[in-house]
């Protein structure tokens, strides 16, 4: 009802025409505007505005330029966009386009189908090596689970099979903004939980979350969980104080690693800050009671300070003894380095040739490497763990296999050079 009435205040009466001409000029228009409906979405503040923080979403001063940003988004994750115009600002907006097959399935039912796999009961732990070989960017171990990005992308989703398969039975996702079913859907095919506790600073949600909290410390307390927000890291950072503040320090439990607001990055923790306060008031408000001691709040508060300013999330420069920052490219390239290994090492779903050889087509149409990636991999790993073939249609790791392969490394090979 709120989202009806903002959206009945803050539309443009005067853009009507031109989203209902652009819509008819369409060849689909009639399955948009009278069989599935789609195209009415755009009369929605949402369609305007992020649901995350209600900023409006990137607009272009024509369709032409809409059309040519979904052309380049397309081709960079793979799965389709269209444009719209827009009835709340004079622009003109790009979403991911619901496409079809030739059998009538949707981009995110094909994805179902192809990555759904079901979780093996028979497992009590987590393959932490495994999953840390996942290339998930931002992945870090915490409170027995893990925090990361967001597997529903199509760039994340190769990793979501063998997160599943290394014993993660928890979902809990931290997005408010996100309102597919698809993920829940993932989750229930291939057996584990899905838990949505959204974090924001809003009344509706900070209302949410203290409603949701016990659930949600019991299922951080349960372990073998993964965690996150749209990049794991900020969402997650509040999410995991507000656990450690409010319920895991009393119980002698250390605080939770600081990955985004931190102040390496050039950020602070002023927004953690926000939400704990808000969390505090209304817990004080609705219970009559404070639910720590102010002080004991306060103290602990500064501890989440303090872990912002004591990063650990360096890098050793061989050529310089200080310690420095990596690199966004060097966090990339280290991420795409630590799923390569697994997947030419761990594997035990691909059938590997003689010698221990994969084929660089599979690792580039199935896992999403292209050439440059791995040739920038296998030639700057100091330590020559991967190779390739003379021809360079196959690639293999040159030690720390778990599966039975015969390596042979006197066969004439290439390290990218």
């Amino acid at each position: 009802m709120k989202t009806l009435i903002k959206s009945i205040r803050q539309i443009k009466l005067r853009y009507i025409g031109s989203w209902l001409k652009d819509q008819l000029g369409r060849p689909d228009w009639f399955r948009n505007m009278v069989v599935n409906r789609s195209a009415w979405g755009a009369f929605s503040f949402y369609a305007h505005a992020r649901r995350s923080d209600e900023k409006s979403k990137i607009a272009y001063s024509s369709k032409a330029k809409a059309e040519k940003a979904a052309f380049d988004m397309t081709k960079k994750y793979g799965t389709p966009f269209t444009v719209y115009k827009c009835l709340f600002c004079e622009g003109w907006h790009v979403s991911r386009a619901v496409a079809k097959d030739a059998q009538g399935k949707t981009t995110e039912q094909i994805a179902l189908e192809k990555n759904a796999v079901k979780a093996d009961t028979r497992l009590d732990g987590l393959d932490v090596e495994r999953i840390m070989s996942t290339g998930i960017p931002d992945l870090a171990q915490v409170y027995g689970g893990f925090r990361g990005r967001a597997l529903s992308s199509p760039r994340q989703l190769p990793a979501w099979k063998m997160l599943i398969k290394s014993g993660v039975n928890q979902i809990i996702d931290l997005r408010g903004d996100y309102t597919s079913d698809f993920y829940k859907d993932l989750c229930k095919e291939s057996g584990i939980s899905y838990f949505k506790y959204p974090v924001a600073y809003k009344d509706e949600y900070i209302a949410s979350m203290v409603k949701l909290f016990p659930t949600f410390c019991e299922l951080i307390d349960k372990g073998r969980f993964y965690i996150h927000c749209a990049h794991g890291l900020h969402r997650t950072d509040i999410a995991l104080s507000t656990y450690w503040v409010f319920y895991a320090a009393d119980k002698g439990i250390a605080p939770p690693p600081i990955c985004g607001y931190r102040k390496d990055k050039g950020l602070t923790t002023l927004k953690i800050m926000r939400v704990l306060n808000a969390v505090y008031k209304y817990m004080t408000e609705t219970n009559g009671v404070e639910p720590i001691p102010e002080n004991v709040f306060l103290e602990r508060k500064e501890i989440i300070n303090d872990l912002s300013r004591n990063s650990e999330n360096v890098v050793r420069n061989d050529s310089h003894p200080e310690k420095r920052r990596m690199s966004e490219e060097e966090r990339r390239i280290a991420n795409r380095s630590k799923k390569l290994s697994f997947l030419l090492r761990h594997d035990k779903d691909y059938p590997f040739g003689e010698h221990g050889w994969r084929e660089v087509s599979d690792m580039m149409e199935n896992h999403g490497f292209t050439m440059e990636e791995l040739n920038q991999i296998v030639a700057t790993n100091n330590k020559q763990r991967f190779e390739f073939s003379e021809d360079k249609t196959r690639i293999r790791a040159r030690q720390g296999h778990s599966i039975e392969v015969d390596v042979e490394l006197e066969e004439t090979t290439s390290h990218g050079r």
